[in-house]
């Protein structure tokens, strides 16, 4: 059965999929969300001709479970050799019950409250925009239509080879590590750039990264305000020695050799997370003083001077660089920052909030009106589009 095609059709995909399961397995689900599970559990099984016996339906759905889980990799697949049937339902039918359920419930009469949401005013997601300021004080407003930037001993180019469309552009990338250049992305902006080391950095909205014009020979030292995804290259300064490659945000130093780790420092944050995808880095705290050293998949939080350290699921940490919004178990106000950042609107809390956990996932690249239908389908809150004062402001407007 191609899943994939109908997935797109219903405007899932595997990462909402992967997310609604394991919401369900976890025990977050909905009423309607379970019904809906297992409703198609019910059909599918008969759609295989099976006998009264085999159609018991707890057992049915126990089978037919554990083959998802197992296609989501969140079990081992010995736990599922019980039924040979399961292998042509789990495969595909889960999937496509899920989508074609959940676009039904999606459209159904009890949500025209988040239908009328899509046809009022709207917000486009945001785009690759940034600027580049120069160390002597020049900005460059980078180019909409390109996706990066790559910083060498030539200058200054695009990731597609182009020149920056500056006067002595081909200058620019040449100096010292004390003279610095600072790319940034407004909210609703993103954009990669590739360092002088090859080392390449994907900053979220909100965000800059501060870099020097030629690394040194001993350390490689940037600053990240805000969020930013690195693919470190790993370099030797002398003989067999690495050379160190130095994140700089609020309140913590990153140190690694070569290396994949997210960083989410935001100054309206009380927290700075650190995401370790492969290889390894060390945090220091400025302020604590202490260090931690983390292992692939686990996360740090460096908060009033204490590092804490835990394994998390490194797909939400990602998501965003990977075009996705993602939330796994997070209350309503850190949720509308990740929002507001990207889609440059205004929230507004029309009443006291209990800060209720929100679960879903959802494209960044759809209005806003798709994210916020999402998060409705809690039923913990309630959205509204409005104008500001000039007719170019967005605000939302958070009801319960």
């Amino acid at each position: 059965m191609p899943v994939l095609p109908l997935l797109i059709a219903y405007n899932m995909n595997e990462q909402e999929v992967k997310l609604l399961l394991r919401k369900y397995n976890n025990g977050q689900a909905t009423p309607q969300e379970k019904a809906l599970l297992e409703n198609w559990y019910l059909q599918e099984g008969r759609k295989q001709s099976l006998s009264d016996e085999e159609l018991d339906v707890d057992r049915l759905k126990e089978e037919l479970w554990l083959g998802t889980l197992e296609r989501a990799g969140l079990v081992e697949p010995e736990r599922i050799r019980a039924f040979p049937w399961y292998r042509m339902v789990a495969a595909a039918v889960l999937v496509l019950g899920l989508a074609v359920g959940f676009y039904f419930y999606l459209h159904s009469p009890p949500f025209a409250a988040t239908q009328q949401l899509a046809q009022a005013i709207d917000v486009a997601p945001g785009g690759n925009r940034a600027t580049l300021t120069l160390a002597d004080g020049r900005t460059i407003d980078l180019s909409d239509d390109k996706k990066g930037l790559v910083v060498d001993a030539g200058g200054l180019v695009y990731d597609d080879g182009t020149q920056v469309a500056l006067s002595n552009a081909n200058n620019l990338g040449k100096g010292n590590e004390t003279q610095l250049n600072t790319i940034s992305t407004p909210k609703g902006g993103q954009y990669k750039v590739t360092l002088p080391d090859g080392s390449q950095v994907w900053l979220n909205a909100a965000s800059s990264l501060t870099y020097p014009v030629r690394f040194g020979d001993n350390e490689r030292r940037v600053q990240l305000k805000g969020e930013g995804y690195f693919e470190v290259a790993s370099i030797a300064s002398s003989g067999t020695t690495k050379m160190p490659f130095v994140v700089e945000t609020q309140d913590q130093e990153v140190t690694v050799q070569g290396t994949h780790f997210n960083i989410s420092g935001y100054e309206d944050e009380k927290t700075v997370k650190t995401t370790l995808l492969e290889g390894a880095v060390t945090v220091f705290s400025l302020k604590g003083g202490g260090f931690r050293q983390l292992k692939a998949g686990e996360q740090s939080i460096v908060e009033e001077g204490r590092i804490s350290v835990s394994s998390v699921d490194i797909e939400e940490a990602v998501a965003w660089k990977n075009g996705e919004f993602v939330f796994y178990n997070q209350d309503i106000k850190t949720v509308m920052k990740k929002i507001a950042r990207w889609y440059d609107v205004e929230v507004v809390y029309e009443a006291p909030m209990d800060n209720p956990s929100i679960w879903g996932s959802v494209s960044r690249f759809k209005n806003i009106s798709e994210v916020l239908k999402m998060i409705e389908l809690t039923g913990s809150v309630h959205f509204k589009i409005s104008e500001g004062v000039t007719g170019k402001e967005r605000r939302v407007h958070v009801m319960k």
